[in-house]
């Protein structure tokens, strides 16, 4: 009978994750004073994170960077928020005191 019962309970698990696939990122833009571009500077940076499905709105992404074809993940201290269910847009300011890689 627990074997049943167990067999059932995983059925129904494996059912109901059945067609639910987790979110992708489609788009970043950044910005930096407000004009777009691929690259950071000086200044205040936006950075814009645009998904391809509805996202839970109460977790904010985590977002690492680092040299583009080296590994080095690093942490992006930004504050931001959730524009729409898909739309993250958080802002980080980069001076001439900041660290860089």
């Amino acid at each position: 009978m627990k074997r049943l019962l167990l067999l059932v309970i995983l059925f129904i698990l494996g059912f109901v994750n059945i067609g639910h696939t987790q979110p992708t990122l489609t788009n970043i833009e950044f910005y930096v004073n407000g004009i777009p571009g691929d690259r950071t500077g000086y200044g205040i940076v936006t950075i814009e994170l645009l998904f391809d499905s509805t996202m839970n709105q109460i977790i904010d992404p985590t977002i690492d960077y680092g040299l583009i074809g080296e590994n080095y993940p690093l942490n992006l201290p930004v504050g931001g928020r959730w524009e729409n269910n898909r739309l993250w847009q958080g802002s980080f300011s980069i001076t001439t005191n900041s660290g860089s890689a």
